[in-house]
């Protein structure tokens, strides 16, 4: 169970980063279309199984830095994606939204890739 909540959540994030930097990347215009509804979908399940992650995982994660700060960076990213779709902002300050919202995904992937990283070889050492 653990494992697949795992898969599906480092799916889901895969498919946000490639939808969400993609474009970006290729120099293309901001995600539309099927882009956008992609970035949509796989949105929610990346949150729900980020949420059941931190569960599962904070009393031995508890400690790590990288843990809180792939935590913080997902409310973060989570925070202002949400907050730029209401109608209370200003379009300079759903502006600042979106450029919030890139970097602290960006840093989020970086972090959780990093913190996979170091858990998985710390796995393999204690079961080596």
């Amino acid at each position: 169970m653990r494992r697949s909540l795992l898969m599906l959540t480092a799916v889901a994030l895969a498919a946000l980063a490639v939808t969400g930097f993609g474009p970006l990347l290729l120099g293309s215009r901001p995600m539309r279309g099927w882009m956008m509804l992609a970035h949509c979908a796989a949105a929610p399940v990346f949150a729900v199984g980020l949420a059941m992650y931190a569960l599962l995982h904070a009393q031995r994660l508890a400690s790590s830095i990288a843990f809180w700060a792939m935590l913080t960076l997902a409310a973060l990213t989570i925070a202002t994606a949400a907050a730029g779709l209401t109608p209370w902002f200003s379009t300079d300050c759903q502006r600042t939204l979106y450029t919030v919202h890139t970097y602290a995904a960006g840093g989020l992937i970086v972090v959780a890739v990093a913190l996979a990283v170091v858990t998985r070889r710390a796995r393999q050492a204690g079961a080596g």
